[in-house]
């Protein structure tokens, strides 16, 4: 009897022994693998230094956490499959699932983090930047990137995808009408960074005026719009969808349209005025001579002779636009006194008839 429960008693303390020298052995494989690859991501990194791609940095800082974070998760669940081996409990399918969960959320992680990078190697004064189109891609790949993580994450825990997604299809009918006007700005912010018929930091305006100022964000409900006087106005997108916007950032030329009118008086003075002041304009280094450029009489007014001034600026900033018009202004106003004319203003001219008291009988 003494010799089957010696032996029976080494047997086991060396079955305990090979599965303690397992987990050590698996502890020191974690601690060699952790050491390797921060060496191989500190070589990676010098390397893509020189390198002038940028998705390849990019990929590389996206990796470096999820991949420590890999050799933990597999070294804990590779301990915890030898432990359930030695030590027999319903743990191994748990571990298993645990184990494809984490793996998959690793790889999100990974990818989420290198769009991000890619984001962030773009340059805040690129036309891509400006546009928005940056920003409009990282949100659609990180919104598919999350949908299919959870659709995958799923099917690893034994659900049906083709159900969920069946349910998902009804569900959206619903949504989708309890939701119209958020989904209409959800389109309109694509259509906006589709079609892009405004950037951040230009100046718009509704053609009925309602609003007008600089673009300050474009977000996928809606956008936000700095006014003249500094007002944030935060607009919907379904409305660029259904109202007509005008661009200022994006013009050739801003135009100067003004009447000025004349005494009637002056009506034999009125081509030389026009001639000197066309003349002037057809010197004047702001005015552009490619664009219409014309100074006409243009109608009889009721108390005076109205004189067309028509013409194109070579900017589009509106401060010097402003100084370009108030030279051109003051210098007709020159013009029309040197000719020994004036402006008229509103008269008229009231006659009546003098009728005689009749006399009444005494």
């Amino acid at each position: 009897m003494q010799w089957p429960d010696y032996y029976n008693f080494w047997g086991s303390l060396s079955e305990q022994t090979f599965w303690i020298g397992q987990i050590v052995a698996v502890l020191l494989l974690m601690g060699f693998a952790g050491w390797y690859v921060h060496r191989l991501f500190g070589a990676l990194e010098k390397r893509f230094a020189r390198s002038r791609v940028g998705w390849d940095s990019a990929m590389l800082l996206a990796a470096r956490s999820p991949a420590r974070w890999l050799i933990w998760i597999v070294g804990i669940t590779w301990i915890l499959q030898i432990i359930n081996h030695a030590w027999p409990i319903p743990l191994l399918d748990a571990v298993r699932t645990f184990r494809r969960t984490v793996v998959i959320l690793l790889i999100a992680w990974f990818l989420l983090g290198f769009v991000r990078q890619l984001r962030v190697s773009v340059p805040i004064d690129s036309q891509l930047a400006r546009a928005g189109v940056v920003e409009a891609g990282v949100r659609m790949a990180q919104l598919a990137i999350v949908i299919i993580t959870f659709l995958v994450i799923l099917q690893t825990h034994g659900y049906s995808i083709a159900s969920i997604l069946a349910f998902g299809g009804i569900g959206g009918i619903a949504i989708g009408l309890a939701a119209k006007d958020m989904l209409a700005n959800v389109f309109g912010g694509l259509m906006l960074h589709l079609d892009r018929p405004f950037h951040i930091g230009e100046r718009i305006r509704f053609v009925n005026g309602s609003v007008e100022g600089a673009v300050e964000a474009i977000g996928w409900r809606q956008t936000r719009i700095r006014t003249p006087d500094r007002k944030p106005v935060y607009v919907p997108n379904s409305l660029f969808t259904s109202h007509a916007v005008e661009n200022f950032s994006r013009m050739d030329n801003r135009r100067i349209q003004v009447t000025i009118g004349l005494r009637y008086d002056d009506l034999n003075k009125l081509e030389i005025i026009a001639t000197e002041i066309e003349d002037y304009l057809k010197q004047h280094p702001g005015i552009d001579d490619r664009r219409i450029l014309q100074v006409s009489f243009s109608q009889y007014g009721e108390s005076t002779i109205d004189l067309l001034i028509d013409c194109f600026t070579r900017t589009t900033a509106l401060v010097e636009y402003r100084a370009i018009k108030q030279q051109v202004l003051l210098k007709a106003g020159q013009f029309v006194h040197q000719a020994g004319a004036d402006f008229a203003f509103p008269t008229r001219t009231i006659e009546g008839l003098m009728t005689e008291k009749p006399m009444l009988p005494e």
